[in-house]
C-alpha cells in the first residue's frame, strides 16, 4: 500500500507494518473515463475487490460473471442499477457520433478515437440527458439472461465459482444529495417521486408509483419536512443495500457535520490523515483501524465475523462504538411490491430517475 508522494503522506500506513500481512492497493476508476473497465490476469488467484458506489456495482458485476477473476468482495453503497441491452448502447454511440459530425459509414475506430478525444464534460453535454453511466449487457460476460428483466439484484446469483461477499451501506447515505434544494415544496417532492416510479411506454400498471408511495407514507398531506425525510428513507431502499456504517462527519467545517453520507467511508478505507492521524478525533481513528481490519482478515481468507446467514449479525462501524450486532433483516416495505419484472426495472431506476427530477 503506497503511502507517501514526494510533497507528503498520502495514507496512514504505519499501523500495518507489524501485521505481517502484506497487501498490494491499487485505485482504479473503473470506467476509465467512460470507456470501460480494468481486470488483472495475473493475480486472478489472489485478486480482491473493494467497490464504493458504481464501483460497487462493478464487484457485483464480476462476481456473477462468466469470469473468474476475483472470488471475493466488498460491495460498499452499490447502486441498484438496470443493464441496458446493446441495441440501446448502440443507439447512444450512433447519436453521439453524429452530434459531433461524423459520417454513419466512417470506420468505428475512427468514431471511437473521435469520442475520446472530447472531455467527459462535453460528451455529457451531447446525450443531452440520457445516463450514459449505465452498464450494458454483455453475452460474454454475462450468462444469466435474467439479468437483462430487471435490476441486477433483484434477478440472478452470484456465479458458482464465487466464494463470498461483504455487502455495506453508510447510515446516511443519501444525506450529501441535495433532495431539500431539488424540490421546494411538498407537491414537488411528491409529485417528482410518483413521476420517477411511473410506468414505461409500454406498461399499463398505473398503481405501482400508489403502491410505493403509499407503503412508504409518502402523500399530499404531509409536512414538507416529513415528505424530504420519508423521500431520504425510499431513495437509498431504491437504490443500495443495508448493512451498516455509523460513523459521521465530525469536522466542524463541514456542511454535511453528523451525518454519514455517501462516499464518506472511502477515507476510512484509505487511510487518509484526516481520520487516520495522531491529529484526527479519537473516534475517526478507532473507525479507521476497525474499518481496515475488516479488508486485512478477509483478503486473507478469513472471515471478518460471522456471515449474515449464520447467527443474522452486521459489523457496525461506529468510532469507540464499532460493534457486531444482531439485525434481523426482514423484508423491505417495498419488496413485496414489486412481483413482476417491470416494476423491478422501475424500481431499478428510481434513483436515477429522481435525481433527473422525474424523467425517465
Amino acid at each position: 500500500m503506497s503511502s507517501t508522494t514526494i510533497e507528503a503522506p498520502v495514507h496512514e500506513t504505519a499501523p500495518f507494518k507489524g501485521i505481517g500481512k502484506p497487501f498490494i492497493f491499487v485505485s482504479i476508476n473503473y470506467r476509465l473515463g467512460y470507456f470501460g473497465f480494468l481486470s488483472s490476469a495475473e493475480l486472478a488467484a489472489d485478486a480482491k475487490s473493494h467497490g464504493e458506489s458504481t464501483g460497487g456495482f462493478s464487484v457485483l458485476a464480476h462476481l456473477q460473471s462468466n469470469e473468474s477473476v476475483r472470488k471475493r468482495g466488498i460491495i460498499q453503497s452499490r447502486p441498484s442499477w438496470n443493464l441496458e441491452n446493446p441495441q440501446a448502447a448502440q443507439a447512444k454511440f450512433d447519436t453521439l457520433t453524429l452530434r459531433i459530425g461524423i459520417p454513419a459509414n466512417t470506420p468505428a475506430a475512427e468514431k471511437v478515437a473521435a469520442l475520446r478525444a472530447l472531455p467527459d464534460e462535453k460528451i455529457v453535454d451531447l446525450l443531452d440527458g440520457q445516463i450514459m453511466a449505465t452498464p450494458n449487457w454483455d453475452p460474454n460476460w454475462f450468462s444469466d439472461k435474467t439479468l437483462l428483466t430487471g435490476s441486477i439484484d433483484c434477478a440472478g446469483k452470484l456465479a458458482e465459482w464465487a466464494e463470498s461477499a461483504v455487502v455495506g451501506l453508510l447510515r446516511d447515505e443519501v444525506a450529501i444529495f441535495p433532495l431539500d434544494q431539488m424540490f421546494k415544496t411538498r407537491t414537488e417532492v411528491v409529485d417528482s417521486a410518483r413521476a420517477a416510479l411511473r410506468p414505461g411506454a409500454d406498461d399499463v400498471d398505473e398503481r405501482f408509483a400508489v403502491e410505493i408511495l403509499e407503503a412508504n407514507g409518502l402523500k399530499d398531506t404531509l409536512a414538507y419536512s416529513d415528505a424530504i425525510d420519508r423521500l431520504r428513507g425510499l431513495a437509498p431502499d431504491a437504490c443500495f443495500h443495508r448493512v451498516g456504517f455509523d460513523q459521521p462527519d465530525v469536522q466542524d467545517s463541514s456542511i454535511h457535520q453528523g451525518n454519514a453520507y455517501h462516499l464518506l467511508d472511502l477515507a476510512y478505507l484509505c487511510r487518509l490523515p484526516a481520520v487516520s492521524s495522531n491529529e484526527a478525533p479519537l473516534s475517526c481513528r478507532a473507525t479507521t483501524d476497525a474499518f481496515s481490519d475488516m479488508p486485512i482478515k478477509y483478503f486473507y481468507g478469513s472471515s471478518p465475523w460471522e456471515t449474515y446467514s449464520e447467527g443474522k449479525k452486521i459489523m457496525v462501524f461506529d468510532g469507540q462504538q464499532t460493534r457486531v450486532e444482531r439485525q434481523e433483516i426482514g423484508p423491505l416495505t417495498w419488496a413485496r411490491l414489486l412481483g413482476t419484472p417491470e416494476r423491478e426495472r422501475r424500481f431499478g431506476s428510481f434513483f436515477f430517475n429522481l435525481m433527473r427530477g422525474g424523467q425517465e
